[in-house]
């Protein structure tokens, strides 16, 4: 399940690549969105909240440094990063989980009787 959602954040991020390297072609400029200008025009009162609950309830020296750094990075970047970790994790842990193995049913040689 992990991979899967590693995936579906791998592929956003290249969707938003795609789309600031089409930005950038069409003004003759590099423009790249960050993140919390996407989050924003996305759904604004929640990146309002989550503002709020950090600072207020959280831990209030981790907005400034961190996140507001994350925000400012640019969208495809964080997607992409976030996802292919997730991806690797998802993989990494399927390969120890023994009972995921699949596992491959004997197969009859050509010309044997069933």
């Amino acid at each position: 399940m992990i991979g899967i959602i590693g995936l579906l954040l791998t592929g956003i991020g290249f969707f938003l690549g795609l789309y600031d390297l089409y930005e950038s072609i069409n003004s003759g400029q590099l423009k790249l969105i960050a993140l919390g200008e996407l989050w924003y025009h996305v759904h604004a009162p929640s990146l309002n909240t989550a503002q709020a609950v950090i600072q207020r309830y959280l831990v209030p020296v981790i907005w400034d440094p961190v996140i507001v750094y994350i925000l400012l990075a640019p969208g495809w970047s964080v997607f992409l990063v976030s996802g292919a970790g997730l991806s690797f994790l998802g993989w990494h842990l399927k390969k120890r989980d023994p009972t995921s193995a699949k596992k491959i049913p004997n197969r009859r040689k050509f010309g044997e009787p069933q």
